[in-house]
């Protein structure tokens, strides 16, 4: 029982690790990545069909990350929240919830600081 456990393991990594395309509820979940014109990353994330889901991040044109979010599988931003500043530094953290925005936001100065809160 272990060994089927441990090569269906092994078998997933292999597939996830080379891009296969997983199977999910007869459609397939592809990871997709977006491409300035210069080749550089613009965004990387799934899609179900033609629907962004699952973890999605977003750089700017220096290779930077600029902003990191979830999509459930309808495309309805559903989980933590993460925008930077241009120097990489976290600006805002927050929560979605069935596209809504809920539980505690927190902005930031570059410097780091708390500037604003709130709850929703």
């Amino acid at each position: 029982m272990i060994n089927k456990i441990i090569i269906g393991l092994i078998i997933l990594i292999v597939l996830i690790v080379f891009g296969a395309r997983i199977y999910v509820r007869y459609i397939y979940v592809l990871p997709y990545t977006g491409h300035y014109e210069d080749g550089s990353v613009k965004y990387h994330g799934f899609y179900k069909g033609s629907t962004m889901v699952g973890d999605w991040e977003w750089y700017n044109f220096r290779g930077q990350l600029t902003r990191k979010y979830q999509l459930d599988n309808w495309g309805n931003l559903d989980g933590p929240v993460v925008l930077y500043y241009d120097g990489g530094e976290v600006r805002v953290k927050g929560q979605y919830c069935k596209g809504n925005a809920c539980g505690y936001w927190t902005w930031y100065s570059k410097q780091g600081a708390i500037v604003n809160r709130r709850s929703w």
